[in-house]
């Protein structure tokens, strides 16, 4: 409309679909995992689903209508569960996924039900509190049993280690543990959470610091190039880190076998066995420019935006040394820019960080 200010489309007029790239909230850029991760962390309830509009639309009315007319349909219900935890509804996810878990004992709805457990454990008291987090465990180590190294239970395991009261599970080191199992199989997103738990110990300060600058900044945004950049991040930082294992831990035997070199004791019972991630060394071929597709994968960008994430919860409650997360997420501006939403969340973050600082004058410069 020639009467819009500035050229901007009438109010109520739709946006075109490069607007509409331009505006995506950029939790769009995260996988569940990396959702799930922050849910927690964050403690705020809001939308969190990155599926597509079709299946936000279309796909609870499915699951309720397939509910209703077959009441034991196992996959309605983890269906209708995922996506009420996402959007932050615990205690209706819980009764789905639980109905779920209890008609078909599968590694993903044990694993997905443990969460909503766990997400749901912070608005009830302690004693209902811990037997909430125990069960979220146990049912964490019965999705390992069936799907060993099955990456979403070793990430909630991390959390539990942390949340459990009194650390019965072991606390940070037991955390560690399963960050490092996690970054064994899976390096890509393993690399970042074990930067962010490396961060809650002041004397893995540094190598924490590392961590996350290589997840933002050394890998790169292609997938296989990503897999073996973090491979060599993981190697360097599972090298300056000591693992303590913990004094008191739960009855039961270990999660591993000590036969394994790579496994450590864990605090949660049961055993379960790994199996050795696949040689990220290994030469693939490499496709044409005209097969590639995006320039950027999308659990990659995921990482990146949940490391940046943790670089600002370190910033905004002073942690360690600011300077080095401020600057390091000034560089991720740079490396983002092929991801518009991802972009934009850094650009935020950075003049934040440089406002916590007091440089408005390069805080206004980003502004311009």
């Amino acid at each position: 409309s020639s009467s819009s200010p500035c050229g901007e489309s009438p109010r109520g007029a739709p946006m075109s679909p490069e607007q509409e790239a331009r505006f995506k909230p950029y939790v769009t850029c995260l996988e569940d995992a990396d959702l799930l991760d922050r849910l927690w962390l964050r403690r705020t309830p809001r939308h969190f689903s990155i599926s597509r509009e079709a299946e936000i639309q279309h796909s609870r009315q499915i699951f309720e209508d397939l509910i209703s007319k077959h009441e034991r349909c196992h996959e309605a219900l983890f269906g209708l569960g995922r996506l009420l935890l996402l959007e932050g509804r615990h205690e209706d996810a819980s009764l789905r996924l639980e109905s779920a878990v209890g008609l078909r004992q599968d590694a993903t709805y044990m694993t997905w039900y443990a969460w909503a457990l766990l997400l749901s454990s912070g608005k009830v008291g302690v004693l209902k509190r811990t037997d909430m987090l125990w069960s979220a465990g146990d049912y964490c180590q019965r999705a390992l049993d069936a799907s060993p190294d099955f990456p979403l239970a070793l990430r909630c395991l991390i959390h539990l280690s942390f949340a459990t009261p009194m650390k019965s599970s072991g606390g940070r080191s037991t955390a560690l543990s399963f960050a490092k199992r996690l970054a064994e199989v899976q390096p890509i997103a393993g690399l970042g959470v074990l930067g962010r738990v490396l961060l809650e110990d002041s004397k893995q300060a540094e190598t924490a610091a590392q961590a996350l600058k290589d997840c933002l900044l050394t890998v790169p945004l292609d997938r296989e190039a990503a897999e073996r950049a973090a491979v060599a991040a993981v190697a360097q930082c599972s090298g300056n880190v000591e693992v303590v294992m913990p004094g008191s831990v739960m009855a039961g035997p270990s999660l591993v076998s000590s036969a394994k070199p790579r496994r450590v004791p864990v605090a949660f019972p049961r055993t379960a066995a790994g199996t050795a991630p696949s040689d990220a060394q290994t030469p693939k071929p490499q496709p044409s420019a005209a097969k590639m597709g995006p320039l950027w994968d999308r659990h990659v960008m995921s990482t990146k935006m949940l490391a940046l994430d943790t670089l600002w919860r370190q910033i905004s409650f002073h942690k360690f040394d600011t300077a080095k997360a401020v600057e390091t997420v000034l560089q991720a501006v740079s490396t983002l820019r092929l991801c518009p939403a991802a972009w934009q969340r850094a650009v935020c973050i950075a003049m934040k960080a440089l406002a916590f600082q007091g440089r408005w004058d390069e805080c206004w410069r980003f502004v311009a």
